[in-house]
């Protein structure tokens, strides 16, 4: 028996190894959705065997919370195990008023939903579970990345299996260090000139305690990293907070903003044209949507800012020096698996992001000394950036208090779970073993609510106030109740919202193209994301590709508001975006696509009523199918409560009420 993984991403198809498996029986299983691939792989075995394919895609997410488990543990256990100089990592890189560098790496910060490390971690988990059930003795891996497959032959060495090495391999180590020191020093010189740009023109605002009747009041400061909410959006809200910073004045408490520009290469990257004429904006008007604001650019003196910058030098190389300590490597044994090979990329993706992480937490520390405000809000699950903001705020002499807000839904995301020991058991999150946390946590949901607190953090600390940025979903068309959708018993086609992620759009389409062009009765409306690459042209094109004159469905591209759109669908397809989310607790039919590609970071993989499942586009047709029977349809309240808590378009007022009770409460402390 031979097991035959087929890797997703640019599988280089290896004839040689896979014509040479002496083997009765082989199992391919899959990680991509290119027929084409498999075709090939299958075309290259010997014609006597027996051939079965299984897809991934489906398992990956059900390994997915297990997975996350381990990894979860393995990431806590790794800074507080691994000595140097006879200390904790953690310690080690002790810092200033008992912060930690670690806190500020990419490791720690575990965007699941971005790097592929936990894809891979998933996949590698599916791949062992095959190995086992079929009881393969033999492994051939159709992929050209070599870091993929050192772990696989790592896989196959503990199970004591024969694994055959793929001919095209690559290295995918991530960016080489002669590119991680090109791109810090255009940083380095980058970061000067903005600091330039900053102090030269923009105001020195700073708010003024005193309400519109004279009393004194509080301050409470908002922190943005957003800057196209000012230069660009001709007066709309920060989505972060929208008109929580107005609202909080009618509670005894000033508003002010602090924002940043200069956060990039993860956020809205500024060009530094881009970077004057926001500058020059804030010189004109010093606020936003009657709000004072104030550039944290410009607070950090001179000298800072150099001493800034080589501390950042020294962060990277501390980084660079962990890829080359082989007790380190030794660590990054997943169930005696050895996965070093996916962790080397994120070291140098730390390497190369550090710098910037530390460089904002100096700037916020000047800033909250210049503003002095008696509370900071801001975002906590934001990168690394979000746990900087509140190591600034702990080892600032202001000493305001943190309160620490949600923004998007929680899903299966790693960054709001922690393993035992790593938050303080005063929520606090004092000392380099703990990770830095904020005073008050602000959340959308009851599922956020949920996971913080079996993480360890205070449950008192935890307010489930709704999602700001979704108050507008209170007055938008729910599902109407009906038994079947709208369009299944009538002549016309059954429409289906497809709603594109940030990333997912070449996924997406590849599994909707043979519905498209193989059966009837379907219209598609392909929603695409404003900040994908993949837009109508390119969709257009590849849709048009596959079209065939017996081709019995149609469909179009849409633009505008996602939720004038949904009225007219039966039913909405989505991967991870969280518009699907919102689709499902208006209780709308939704389809969420298992991708091969990655392990989904999306609340809907755990949820069930009016949800279902797809990973090919045969069980595409079979879930729509099941929408347009009208089986199982169910009431939405529980998804409503989950992901959002309530939908009734008070979430802004909620949050601004709480933001100014802890702040007057801390205040007068």
């Amino acid at each position: 028996m031979a097991l035959v993984i087929v890797d997703s991403g640019d599988p280089v198809v290896d004839r040689a190894a896979l014509a040479s498996l002496a083997a009765s029986a082989v199992t391919v299983l899959s990680f991509t959705q290119s027929q084409g691939t498999v075709a090939a792989v299958v075309a290259a075995l010997a014609s006597s065997g027996h051939v079965s394919i299984e897809s991934g895609a489906p398992s990956v997410d059900e390994v997915a919370p297990e997975v996350a488990e381990r990894f979860l543990e393995l990431l806590a256990r790794v800074p507080r195990d691994f000595k140097l100089r006879d200390k904790p990592l953690t310690h080690t890189w002790e810092f200033g008023n008992d912060a930690s560098l670690w806190w500020l790496h990419e490791l720690s910060g575990r965007r699941s939903d971005i790097y592929p490390l936990f894809t891979r971690l998933c996949q590698l988990e599916v791949a062992r579970q095959a190995l086992l059930r079929t009881g393969a003795t033999q492994v051939t891996l159709v992929s050209n990345d070599k870091a993929f497959s050192d772990v696989v032959a790592s896989l196959c060495g503990v199970l004591g299996i024969g694994y055959r090495r793929t001919a095209a391999e690559k290295p995918n180590d991530g960016m080489s260090y002669r590119g991680i020191l090109t791109r810090l020093a255009l940083w380095s010189g980058r970061t000067l000139a903005q600091t330039f740009l900053a102090k030269l023109l923009t105001p020195n605002t700073k708010p003024v305690r005193a309400l519109p009747d004279e009393r004194p009041s509080p301050i409470c400061c908002f922190h943005t990293l957003y800057p196209s909410f000012f230069i660009s959006t001709n007066g709309a809200m920060d989505e972060k907070f929208h008109r929580v910073p107005n609202l909080i004045a009618s509670h005894g408490v000033t508003p002010f903003l602090a924002v940043t520009f200069a956060a990039d290469d993860g956020h809205q990257h500024m060009t530094m044209g881009a970077y004057l004429n926001a500058c020059l904006m804030l010189r004109r008007k010093p606020n936003f949507n009657d709000v004072p604001a104030r550039l944290v650019d410009r607070d950090l003196p001179w000298l800072g800012l150099f001493v800034g910058l080589v501390k950042g030098a020294s962060a990277a190389l501390k980084n660079a020096g962990l890829e080359r300590n082989s007790a380190f490597r030794d660590q990054w044994r997943l169930g005696d698996v050895d996965i070093f090979p996916l962790i080397r990329p994120e070291l140098r993706m730390a390497a190369y992001r550090t710098p910037r992480y530390l460089m904002h937490l100096r700037r916020m520390q000047a800033s909250i000394d210049t503003i002095a405000p008696d509370s900071v809000t801001s975002a906590l699950f934001e990168f690394p950036y979000g746990r900087a903001t509140s190591m600034a705020i702990a080892t600032s002499r202001a000493k305001p208090l943190n309160i620490g807000v949600q923004h998007g839904p929680t899903g299966r995301k790693l960054m709001y779970r922690f393993a035992a020991g790593e938050l303080a058991p005063s929520g606090e999150g004092r000392g380099p073993q703990h990770v830095p946390m904020p005073d008050h946590l602000i959340l959308e949901s009851e599922e956020a609510r949920t996971v913080l607190s079996s993480s360890g953090y205070p449950l008192e600390r935890l307010h489930v106030l709704g999602a700001p940025r979704l108050d507008a979903l209170a007055d938008a068309p729910r599902w109407g109740g009906q038994s079947t959708p709208a369009n299944a018993s009538s002549s016309g086609p059954m429409r289906i919202l497809v709603i594109f992620g940030g990333t997912d759009g070449g996924q997406i389409m590849g599994t909707i193209r043979p519905v498209l062009t193989s059966a009837e009765h379907y219209h598609f409306i392909l929603k695409p994301h404003p900040r994908s690459s993949v837009q109508a042209e390119q969709i257009e094109r590849f849709l048009s590709a596959g079209q065939t004159a017996s081709r019995g469905s149609t469909h179009e591209i849409a633009s505008g508001d996602i939720y004038h759109l949904m009225p007219d669908a039966d039913a909405v397809v989505t991967t991870y975006s969280s518009a699907g989310m919102e689709a499902a607790a208006l209780g709308y039919p939704v389809v969420t696509l298992n991708l091969p590609d990655f392990a989904s970071p999306s609340g809907l993989m755990d949820m069930t009523g009016n949800v279902r499942f797809a990973a090919s586009p045969d069980a595409l047709k079979e879930a729509l199918a099941d929408v347009a029977s009208g089986q199982g349809l169910a009431d939405s309240g529980e998804m409503e409560r989950a992901f959002f808590s309530r939908l009734d378009g008070q979430s802004q007022s909620r949050w601004a009420e709480t933001i100014a009770r802890l702040t007057r409460e801390h205040a007068a402390s």
